[in-house]
């Protein structure tokens, strides 16, 4: 009975000493936890709204722009109108690209401009695309250049960069009506007499 023990605990040792071994080497194979692969991965982005920039004419959108200006401080020129037209591009699911044509007036002066601006569709980027959705949210970043004149002074000349956010109620399926408020980031010659907000 004792050698017949014996035999039995000598011949399932080293099985056990060999899946240990195995086990060892194993874990110094496995690749340890690196933070940086979880840091440096690409951030997952929504779908946004499907483009397709392959048929010419597609992808375009036609505004009417329209307001009231009124310079602060302790300038005497009265209100004026202020109206425009402009021609925006979709290029992708979340920018597009728009140019301006504006024209204001009152009874003392008369201004015009034209404008490049780059929106970028912030509801979606962040929270994807909802077919659904009426409200949408933009940033605006552009360039400018204008001409002013008033009654009895030489015409001035100014250009300038902006930047802001564009809020969209989509009403129908052709139809969106926004409200756009920028503010100058660097302008030249201010003297210009031109509104602070398009």
């Amino acid at each position: 009975m004792i050698p017949a023990l014996c035999i039995c605990t000598c011949t399932a040792m080293p099985e056990m000493l060999h899946a240990q071994d195995d086990s060892l080497k194993k874990d110094s194979t496995e690749r340890p936890f690196n933070a940086m692969d979880y840091v440096l991965q690409k951030r997952y982005i929504p779908q946004g709204r499907e483009v397709n920039n392959s048929q010419p004419g597609k992808n375009f959108s036609l505004s009417v722009m329209g307001g009231v200006n009124k310079l602060r401080g302790s300038s005497s020129l009265p209100a004026w109108f202020n109206g425009g037209i402009a021609l925006t591009k979709d290029v992708s699911s979340f920018n597009s690209y728009r140019v301006s044509l504006l024209g204001g007036f009152n009874d003392e002066l008369k201004q015009g401009g034209i404008e490049l601006d780059h929106l970028f569709n912030l509801s979606d980027y962040i929270g994807g695309y909802k077919s659904g959705a009426h409200i949408s949210l933009y940033t605006v970043l552009g360039i400018g250049g204008y001409v002013s004149k008033r009654d009895g002074m030489d015409a001035k000349i100014a250009g300038g960069v902006h930047g802001g956010l564009q809020a969209r109620y989509h009403l129908s399926g052709n139809w969106d009506w926004y409200v756009t408020q920028t503010i100058p980031l660097y302008r030249r010659n201010r003297r210009c007499g031109l509104p602070q907000t398009v």
